[in-house]
């Protein structure tokens, strides 16, 4: 499916999202997503690996690519004189591969040093770890995505291949362009990708989604306390309004500033914390609500209730209407300048249409109608689907002499929220 909006400062944007991700990797193979996205850049049918890297490199602008728990997503970035050679390019990586053993053992080495990076990354460790305190270790999103050493290396050219076939046989694709030149765009666009996106979206995929909440304490040297809550939320059907009211309740709880529910009263009121940061980690079929802190304090609990005590205000729907008008009128505000970036634009109404299995387009206009049309009971119904303490699952890192006196407090400590 082809999905244009437009723009007029002579951007040319495209990103196209593809049904491949770690949930769907075969056992033995765990990391042939993220493989397959390096190796599509290495070379084409038509094209060896430095004429392609030249021919992107010379249009100016930016390319890349990311894959995730069940999504691989590509882009390339430059300005509309350059739209037919950025559609040509793009074509050419995603639709002509040539796998060769040669590329395929040269990339490895690359994907390998790329997860040994991974492995001295705090924050990374910290991001996987919020997954292990909410899921079943059987769920498929528990797969890593970059897989192991063991899998990347029993990767072939015929996995590959048979991977490609499997997988990327329907695209989602979003592109932002000036408006004088979108019949032609979407000409060419179908031109190059008709297979593509003539195809149905891939059923959902068989996953446990069985929940298996955790308290996970490490006692690791550092010289600050890192928490995570994290908040998991199996998704049957997607809902924008549903997303776009959580990326409002991210925004109310820290994206906001100082001012913002968590800042206000665990930096500014009480100075427990340096920084807290809210965001839903939105996939196809499963979020994570997580609320991250920094701080030197290692009383974690008292921490936690009051975290919990201000989502309890918005479960209850105790927001005052006027404190409400206040943070939409900002949210309004900072949606406004997120959506004039054509990275943020195009991505994020990208992931609205490949989530929704192409069900739903939609453009900035559309966007703000719902943010405008959230309301105090939109904000409750929410937070109580989202916000079940029950599921919660906690980790904590720093330096706790006793991790599991510790993990036992934030337990006894969670029964008192049970059911609120």
């Amino acid at each position: 499916m082809i999905h244009v909006v437009n723009n007029n400062s002579g951007v040319f944007n495209i990103y196209v999202f593809v049904n491949a991700g770690g949930i769907y990797e075969p056992d033995g193979k765990l990391g042939i997503s993220h493989m397959l996205e390096h190796m599509l850049f290495k070379r084409s049918k038509h094209m060896t690996n430095e004429q392609l890297l030249k021919r992107l490199t010379r249009i100016g602008g930016s390319f890349n690519a990311a894959t995730d728990k069940d999504v691989t997503f590509y882009y390339i970035k430059t300005n509309t004189d350059n739209a037919n050679d950025c559609i040509e390019l793009m074509k050419e990586i995603l639709v002509s591969p040539n796998f060769t053993e040669k590329n395929l053992d040269s990339e490895r080495k690359v994907v390998i040093e790329e997860l040994n990076k991974g492995l001295d990354n705090d924050e990374r460790l910290l991001w996987q770890m919020s997954y292990m305190s909410t899921l079943d270790e059987n769920n498929a999103y528990m797969n890593k995505v970059i897989g192991t050493v063991k899998t990347l290396k029993a990767i072939t050219t015929k996995d590959l291949y048979a991977y490609y076939n499997s997988y990327y046989s329907s695209y989602s694709i979003i592109v932002d362009c000036e408006k004088n030149i979108e019949k032609e765009v979407r000409k060419r666009l179908n031109d190059a990708f008709k297979t593509k996106i003539t195809s149905a979206p891939r059923t959902r995929p068989y996953f446990n989604e069985e929940l298996d909440r955790k308290v996970i304490v490490m006692n690791i040297n550092l010289n600050q306390y890192t928490l995570s809550l994290s908040f998991p939320i199996v998704i049957d059907t997607f809902s924008v309004k549903e997303y776009i009211v959580l990326e409002f309740i991210s925004f109310m709880l820290s994206g906001a500033g100082l001012y913002s529910l968590l800042m206000y009263e665990l930096r500014e009121k009480r100075s427990l914390v340096y920084t807290v940061g809210a965001y839903n980690d939105c996939m196809k079929y499963l979020s994570l609500f997580k609320i991250n802190i920094a701080t030197t304090q290692q009383d974690t609990v008292h921490i936690i209730n009051v975290v919990l005590k201000t989502i309890n205000n918005l479960k209850t729907g105790s927001v005052v209407t006027e404190k409400l008008k206040f943070f939409k009128k900002s949210f309004e505000s900072a949606m406004r300048l997120n959506l004039s970036n054509a990275d943020y634009k195009c991505f994020l109404l990208g992931t609205i249409m490949f989530n929704s299995d192409n069900k739903v387009m939609i453009n900035e206009t559309d966007m703000m109608k719902v943010v405008k049309s959230i309301t105090v009971n939109d904000i409750a119904k929410c937070c109580n689907k989202v916000f079940d303490t029950d599921k919660l699952g906690v980790v904590a890192v720093g330096k706790y002499e006793n991790p599991q006196t510790q993990a036992n407090n934030i337990l006894e400590s969670l029964k008192n929220w049970q059911n609120k």
